[in-house]
């Protein structure tokens, strides 16, 4: 769904555990072709990816939901924004709710 819908040709980042169908000859075949950048964990181990699907997650489901990007210049805007409000506003209550910059 992400080839046949990405109008930012060359701007896809697949970031995937080590799992056998991520690693297979045909699906990277598949990521090169379309020029799609492979971001994989180093180690197979699974908190590897727990940071990045946390990060993706929040930007994702309560940071990005209302937004729609119109290029890449917009959407670097943006995401620059949003993580610097995530880094030094939002309060994490695993921070004792502190910002990370805190």
């Amino acid at each position: 769904m992400a080839i046949n819908t990405n109008k930012l040709s060359g701007s896809l980042v697949h970031h995937s555990d080590r799992g056998i169908q991520y690693c297979s000859r045909e699906y990277v075949r598949i990521l090169n072709k379309n020029k799609i950048v492979i971001s994989i964990t180093e180690h197979s181990d699974p908190r590897e990816n727990a940071i990045a699907e946390l990060a993706n997650g929040i930007l994702k489901d309560k940071l990005l939901n209302d937004i729609e990007l119109k290029n890449n210049q917009q959407a670097k805007r943006i995401l620059s924004k949003i993580i610097h409000t995530y880094n030094t506003e939002r309060l994490h209550c695993s921070l004792d709710y502190n910002t990370p910059e805190q």
